[in-house]
């Protein structure tokens, strides 16, 4: 999109000015974990603008802990930065919180002006517990964005957009469905207990039914899912398919578990970085498309679930310092 344009479509969104669709839009496509220059440049370039903006701070204050005690969770590691840049800045301040977000992810965008959005992050190593307006429970587990609209009890229909993984428990109203949209794919319910993974790093997005009815689609197809069905869309070929899973197990990470169904190497990595906060470091030769299912109570530390992986694996060995996990291939091997 050409900079004007999009300066002035943010400019309005930030507002609250733009039609509802778009804002939805637009808060989706601040959402999505890229680094496009475009957008750091213009977001960059709007901060400038809105630094000496002036603003109302009792009403930005009052807001503010409204928002903290509904929310027993979002305690993001920039948090006490965050509020103070709010208090200073109040609404226009969650375009510094955007110009952050670009290169890393959103942390706390926090929209006071209607139609406002709310967004919670969970860090890497944490898993975040969120009570939604319309008393839906909800999990996220380590590097998950959700972002819903402020006036979200209201709307028609209940939406919230998803970056990483996490845990419904829906309220029923069958005259409000509740919707989750991620990057490729929405998934909508009436009323049911289900679990979302989208990272954006991962090939492919899972919606697992524990109970009650969804319907996955991907705006070309669909998938209505029964208890204890997975429908699994890749995103390199665009197909979505549906097969039978043990719904509980690929939740449990939301009490401590984890559970890998055919996964390859790469992808078990990438949550067992986010799951106990570290970096891994892969050798030359290993084999990072290799697939593996395990299970793991939540007891078990990352050390213990290592020592399963490279011994399923054969030749592979681990060294483990502080957030650092580096993976060789045994001499000779």
């Amino acid at each position: 999109m050409e900079p004007n344009r999009l300066k002035t479509l943010l400019r309005q969104y930030f507002k609250g000015a733009l039609p509802p669709a778009w804002q939805a839009k637009m808060a989706q496509w601040l959402l999505l974990d890229d680094t496009s220059a475009p957008k750091a440049e213009v977001l960059n370039e709007l901060w400038t603008e809105s630094k000496d903006a002036k603003v109302d701070l009792s009403r930005q204050l009052h807001s503010l802990q409204a928002v903290n005690r509904r929310l027993d969770i979002m305690e993001p590691p920039h948090r006490s930065i965050l509020r103070g840049r709010l208090l200073r800045y109040g609404a226009v301040a969650a375009i510094a919180l955007a110009v952050g977000a670009v290169g890393s992810r959103l942390y706390s965008l926090r929209l006071t002006q209607r139609p406002a959005f709310e967004q919670c992050y969970a860090a890497d190593g944490t898993v975040k517990h969120l009570l939604l307006p319309d008393g839906t429970k909800v999990t996220l587990n380590g590097g998950t964005t959700l972002m819903y609209a402020s006036n979200f009890n209201h709307w028609q229909e209940r939406q919230v957009y998803l970056n990483g993984e996490a845990h419904f428990d829906v309220v029923h109203n069958a005259h409000s469905p509740f919707t989750v949209q991620t990057a490729n794919l929405k998934v909508k319910v009436l009323g049911t207990q289900f679990n979302v993974k989208a990272y954006q790093d991962e090939s492919t997005i899972t919606t697992s039914l524990e109970r009650g009815c969804v319907e996955v689609s991907d705006g070309r197809t669909s998938q209505r899912l029964r208890p204890n069905e997975q429908a699994v869309y890749n995103r390199y070929d665009g197909t979505l398919r549906k097969s039978a899973v043990d719904a509980g197990k690929v939740a449990n990470w939301t009490t401590g578990g984890m559970h890998f169904e055919n996964q390859p190497l790469n992808e078990v990595l990438s949550q067992l970085g986010r799951r106990f906060g570290v970096k891994f470091q892969v050798g030359p030769g290993i084999d990072v498309g290799r697939r593996f299912t395990m299970h793991f109570q939540s007891d078990e530390s990352l050390d213990d679930i290592l020592h399963v992986l490279t011994q399923i694996y054969g030749n592979l060995t681990f060294s483990h310092q502080k957030h650092n996990v580096t993976l060789l291939l045994k001499k000779g091997g």
